[in-house]
């Protein structure tokens, strides 16, 4: 039997079977290094869009019930002024005096709501019993609610400015409607027709003011409700 001799190696051929795996290893390396870094890199991005933008989106989820309700008052508001409105036009009118102030009884009742010293029950009521001017004062202390403020100036200074220029239209508003209360009040104690159909026409003047404003004036006098629609409107597209 012939023995085969062992052949050898030349020294400077290299042992391409052990480097094959050693090439495989570091090639899995990098790409495991590449891979790690895009998950780190991610990561860190997260992290940043959720340092800024978490507290943000918080706050406008905090706000969200508080500017629902502020939107409901406010056309409530709206609805109760045109009601009372409508009364002072029916008075302004009626050419009998008692009659005449049986209407801005029911004006006082829609102004004022139920539980309030001028509510008189037997005139009748054709407002919702709320009150002008609680909806007003509830929407001023909406405006002031920490959430509602805190969501604006998430938003930026144009929108704390719009948050500022709701809150002088209100009120604006609830000047107008209180200046049209005390010409009623002035009109309840007339002796004559004309010395209250003088003192309802400035009622309706002073309480027109409050819905129909201008809403490109730059007079905080004359923004009033229709102006805090505009601003509202804006807000509400501003916090989606």
């Amino acid at each position: 039997m012939v023995k085969r001799k062992k052949q050898s190696r030349p020294a400077n051929q290299p042992h391409t079977a052990k480097l094959a795996p050693l090439r495989f290893k570091r090639s899995q390396l990098w790409l495991g290094a590449a891979g790690l870094a895009v998950v780190l890199l991610a990561l860190a991005g997260w992290l940043i869009f959720q340092a800024v933008a978490g507290p943000r989106a918080r706050a406008l989820r905090e706000a969200a019930p508080v500017v629902s309700r502020f939107s409901q008052d406010l056309q409530a508001s709206i609805g109760q002024i045109q009601i009372a409105l409508e009364q002072l036009h029916l008075a302004q009118q009626d050419e009998n005096l008692q009659l005449l102030k049986d209407h801005l009884h029911r004006f006082l009742n829609v102004l004022e709501g139920q539980g309030k010293s001028d509510f008189d029950p037997q005139a009748g009521n054709p407002g919702d019993g709320t009150g002008i001017l609680n909806y007003l004062e509830e929407m001023l202390a909406l405006l002031s609610d920490a959430r509602f403020q805190r969501a604006t100036a998430a938003l930026g200074p144009k929108l704390v400015a719009k948050h500022k220029q709701l809150a002088n239209a209100v009120e604006t508003a609830r000047a107008d409607s209180l200046g049209a209360q005390l010409h009623v009040k002035g009109a309840l104690k007339a002796k004559t027709l004309q010395s209250a159909q003088e003192n309802i026409k400035k009622a309706i003047g002073w309480l027109s003011s409050a819905i129909n404003d201008d809403p490109a004036s730059n007079d905080p006098n004359l923004q009033a409700l229709r102006f805090a629609q505009a601003r509202l409107s804006e807000l509400k597209r501003a916090m989606r």
